[in-house]
């Protein structure tokens, strides 16, 4: 039995183009597909398990291949339960691989020559120190975080604002060039309360407000005239 099983394995292996040219043939075929269709449709339940059991299994078969011949554990607290354990990226380029969780690419990665992915790069963690890795490499995800207090609380980096200078002007009275102290621009500027008092009364505005309808009582000039 063993020999008629390498024996087809390597009629496979000699003849893979070949078959993969076949099955991609006879799977484009609409009869193909609408057969399909049909099948799932009777064999849910059928092929939900047995999709499940094939996730599992790669699941065990991805870890077994990081493990590299040793127990298949978390590297950090020693936990066995496959339950929990993942792959942690080293180099935090897990990015890369976002269908590594869920699907069976990782495994033809790890074979693959042209996208191959390093063993040393990929280490087996359990989901809480998966997640304490990143909060450890703040440089990955958490990049505005410089530590944590007693309680685990994040402190935060303070960032500064890019808020452009206020630029100096000249007082329209007296001519001095002083600095303000808003941004909002107006029609004149004054250094000082007694500047903008003299300005006022020179050119004939109003000096007062009455408080009831919010209207101008008297003129300036005038006042200062009587």
């Amino acid at each position: 039995m063993e020999e008629l099983k390498s024996k087809r394995d390597a009629w496979v292996e000699n003849n893979h183009d070949k078959l993969l040219k076949s099955h991609k043939k006879n799977r484009n075929t609409p009869e193909r597909k609408q057969y399909l269709k049909e099948f799932r449709q009777r064999n849910r339940a059928n092929k939900l398990c047995t999709d499940q059991k094939h996730n599992w299994d790669n699941k065990v078969r991805v870890l077994s291949l990081v493990a590299d011949n040793k127990p298949i554990q978390c590297v950090r607290c020693g936990i066995r339960d496959k339950r929990i354990l993942q792959i942690h990226h080293i180099n935090g380029n897990g990015q890369r691989d976002r269908k590594f969780y869920y699907k069976t690419n990782i495994t033809v990665r790890l074979n693959n020559s042209k996208e191959k992915v390093n063993i040393e790069e990929l280490e087996i963690r359990c989901c809480n120190c998966n997640i304490l890795a990143e909060y450890d490499d703040l440089k990955r995800r958490y990049t505005n975080i410089i530590g944590f207090d007693d309680e685990f609380n994040p402190i935060w980096r303070v960032m500064p604002r890019k808020v452009k200078p206020i630029e100096p002007l000249v007082c329209d009275q007296c001519g001095e060039i002083y600095k303000p102290n808003y941004r909002k621009e107006r029609k004149f500027h004054f250094c000082s309360r007694e500047c903008y008092q003299i300005f006022m009364v020179k050119n004939g505005y109003p000096n007062r407000k009455n408080k009831e309808d919010g209207r101008f009582e008297g003129n300036a000039k005038r006042g200062c005239d009587s």
